[in-house]
């Protein structure tokens, strides 16, 4: 299959979140990509979260070196297990079916959904996170 990367915060970085080492919240237009992906393909796509830590220190942003990693600093990374959100695409599907509009190739927006399967990704990006934190290196 293909691969498709995103910052699901909707951007890099949030430097005001770099010292309590936090995820920022989640837009709801990663889960709007994942429920429509499901509903042109009938297809669930797998979701695997990834954590990491240093990449503000070995890119920092608005710095003129920006575009070269710096030598020697050490970056952390945790891949965790594929996020099951099925259960959560199937309601919204048997929701979408029950009204008249159903068989639209582009529905109106469901910001309740997307919101509810980007918290679920959220959920499982900062239980990898608290993985993370607790490995010692």
């Amino acid at each position: 299959g293909d691969w498709f990367h995103l910052f699901p915060e909707g951007r890099v970085a949030y430097p005001e979140l770099w010292q309590v080492n936090d995820i920022g919240p989640l837009k709801w237009g990663v889960g709007r990509l994942i429920v429509d992906t499901y509903r042109r393909t009938g297809n669930a796509p797998k979701v695997v979260p990834l954590v990491h830590r240093g990449m503000h220190i070995n890119l920092p942003r608005h710095e003129e070196c920006y575009a070269i990693p710096l030598p020697r600093v050490p970056i952390r990374i945790l891949v965790g297990d594929p996020v099951d959100v099925t259960h959560l695409l199937e309601a919204h599907i048997r929701g979408i079916e029950s009204n008249p509009g159903w068989g639209d190739p582009f529905p109106p927006p469901d910001e309740t959904a997307y919101e509810r399967v980007a918290e679920a990704v959220h959920s499982a990006m900062k239980d990898l996170q608290r993985e993370m934190d607790e490995i010692i290196i």
